[in-house]
């Protein structure tokens, strides 16, 4: 297991300010010959608790850029310290930074491959798109070390899911089944056996599946999204668009039933029921520049042409590399120019 020197730490977690442009600004000068200078210099470090205090008082604050970089400077005289880098992580999760929470549980697993620092590890591993590299960790991690009961029903669950995006269906169905063996009653898991059933072409399965997940829980979004998807490939417009509206009523912020909701609800001619949902979604999530393309697709079918070009315009200005929202822009400027030669 490769250790985390100082140095690395460096790379890892990069400062504001180089340790020379600090060490230049006092009146002595650091060498391996002067022991007296390097006493000094290690007696005006703050302890390594006094700095995770600051640290904690600044999170307490919510100035949590400012934390991140205390202890990203922290981290230069305490290069192993495990409280420091749970804390980067903690602090790094609240600003989204992923990247960094990645580096800093794996550095924690480098360290010490505890079951709980592993388990946030591939948890980050899996936000950050890094699958394979999640199902080895966890597969190593069943090989060496007797999880908790909770622990080891997650574990398999996530498995599972790992072995659907890789489309072995065999391996997921072994994992959800062992993950099943010791809670019959999770209503996620319940709905990732009819996502596994539906992958398998089963729909009847999947169906029970899903109403088994609601059954243990009514407000499982996910579940709602999972029925609305089987009646409507029977056909059944009406009941699946009453689905995908129940989904959206328990978690407004379920972006695949968002995008289904705006999908069906222009197909039926429903475009201002789509147009509120997504303003919601919109009034704490205004940088998501999918959902803006969306509304500003459904505001132009609705006939609403200025209020598209603005939501447009929006996602062209978070993103001016954004080709899609330059393309509706471009086909409602065509549109327009139609409308006037007729």
């Amino acid at each position: 297991m490769e250790s985390v020197d100082q140095d690395k730490c460096l790379i890892r977690f990069p400062l504001k300010a180089p340790v020379e442009e600090q060490t230049s600004k006092t009146n002595f000068r650091l060498d391996e010959d002067s022991h007296e200078n390097s006493s000094l210099a290690m007696s005006m470090i703050p302890s390594l608790d006094d700095l995770i205090q600051n640290a904690e008082v600044l999170v307490r604050a919510k100035d949590f850029d400012l934390a991140k970089n205390l202890v990203g400077r922290s981290l230069q005289f305490y290069p192993r310290s495990q409280k420091l880098l749970n804390l980067l992580a903690e602090v790094s999760v609240i600003l989204k930074d992923w990247d960094m929470v990645e580096k800093s549980y794996r550095a924690l697993v480098e360290m010490n491959g505890s079951e709980e620092n592993v388990l946030k590890f591939c948890e980050t591993l899996q936000r950050t798109g890094r699958y394979s590299e999640a199902r080895q960790q966890y597969s190593d991690l069943l090989a060496r070390i007797h999880l908790s009961e909770e622990n080891l029903f997650q574990v398999y669950k996530d498995l599972g899911n790992l072995c659907m995006r890789e489309d072995d269906l065999d391996s997921a169905e072994e994992y959800y089944n062992k993950a099943f063996a010791i809670d019959h009653y999770s209503d996620a898991l319940l709905v990732n056996f009819g996502t596994l059933e539906l992958k398998k072409g089963q729909t009847e399965t999947a169906l029970k599946r899903y109403r088994e997940a609601l059954e243990v829980n009514s407000e499982n979004s996910q579940a709602w999204v999972g029925l609305a998807l089987i009646h409507r490939e029977y056909g059944d417009f009406e009941l699946s668009y009453a689905n995908v509206s129940s989904a959206l009523d328990h978690d407004p912020f379920n972006i695949s039933a968002l995008k289904l909701f705006s999908d069906w609800s222009a197909a039926a001619g429903r475009s201002q029921a789509a147009i509120q949902k997504l303003i919601e979604y919109l009034k704490t999530h205004d940088q998501d520049e999918e959902i803006l393309l969306i509304l500003a697709k459904m505001y132009f079918v609705s006939g609403q042409a200025s209020l598209a070009v603005i939501e447009a315009e929006k996602v062209f200005s978070l993103n001016p590399e954004n080709r899609e929202a330059y393309n509706f822009l471009q086909v409602i400027m065509e549109h327009a120019q139609r409308s006037e030669n007729t």
